[in-house]
C-alpha cells in the first residue's frame, strides 16, 4: 500500500499530530526538491513548504482520505509558488520567474 495510506490520513483529519508529523516527514524531501527547482532558492522553498503544510493542518478536517494526497500536496505547492509571483512587480523579474517555472514543466513532461 502506498504512503500515505487511508489510515494515516484519517488520523490526520482527526487531529493526530504524530500522524501529521509522519506525513510531513515523508513528503518533505520531494516537496523541497520540487520547490527549489522552481524557485532556485532553498530558503524560499522551505517557507513555501512550511506555509502549505500549515494550511493542510488547518484544513485537515476537509481532507478527503480517498483522494491522492501527493497530487493534492503538489498542486498546493505549485499554487503557492504562483502566488509568490505577486512579489515580482516589474515585468522583467516576472518573466524570468515564469520562464523558470515553464522550463521546469517542460523537463517534467520529457520523463
Amino acid at each position: 500500500m502506498n504512503f500515505p495510506n487511508e489510515h494515516i490520513l484519517d488520523q490526520v483529519t482527526q487531529g493526530d499530530e504524530r500522524a501529521f508529523t509522519e506525513l510531513c516527514s515523508h513528503f518533505h524531501f520531494p516537496a523541497f526538491k520540487f520547490c527549489t527547482v522552481l524557485l532556485k532558492d532553498e530558503k524560499e522553498a522551505e517557507g513555501i513548504i512550511r506555509d502549505v503544510f500549515a494550511k493542510i493542518w488547518e484544513e485537515r478536517v476537509q481532507l478527503k482520505t480517498k483522494d491522492n494526497f501527493q497530487s493534492y500536496l503538489f498542486m498546493n505547492l505549485r499554487n503557492q509558488i504562483f502566488g509568490q509571483m505577486k512579489k515580482y512587480t516589474d515585468p522583467a523579474s516576472r518573466k524570468q520567474y515564469l520562464d523558470r517555472i515553464h522550463s521546469f514543466n517542460e523537463k517534467q513532461t520529457e520523463y
